[in-house]
């Protein structure tokens, strides 16, 4: 199967149909997909200004990452899920869109980024 007929299935499957006929339901996990990227941010906002020394000074940096990573990932996992659920609904038109390419490319480069944070 090639990738145009993989994006197909996607976008038939009775979940992508489902999402896709619902006058609420595409709206409410955009919705909640903004919701995951604005914690995911938030807490990555907080970890830097820690590293810079200036919020959460008093507490010790791996303190402060244990509290709030957590929560990264958790955010982080919820976002990918929710975008996934967005991305069957119309899989093919998102394949091809540059802007979402760029956007999945960039995605890919932070995570190599908190990989090599973790693992150093």
């Amino acid at each position: 199967m090639d990738i145009g007929g993989f994006l197909a299935l996607l976008e038939s499957s009775k979940l992508a149909t489902g999402i896709r006929d619902s006058l609420y339901l595409f709206p409410l996990i955009e919705s909640f997909h903004v919701l995951g990227l604005t914690v995911v941010f938030g807490t990555t906002v907080i970890v830097d200004l820690r590293l810079l020394g200036i919020a959460s000074i008093r507490r010790p940096f791996t303190r402060v990452t244990s509290d709030i990573l957590r929560w990264t990932w958790a955010a982080f996992g919820w976002t990918a899920t929710t975008g996934m659920l967005m991305f069957i609904t119309n899989a093919n038109v998102y394949y091809h869109n540059f802007f979402f390419r760029t956007k999945m490319a960039l995605l890919a480069l932070a995570g190599l980024n908190v990989l090599i944070f973790e693992l150093t």
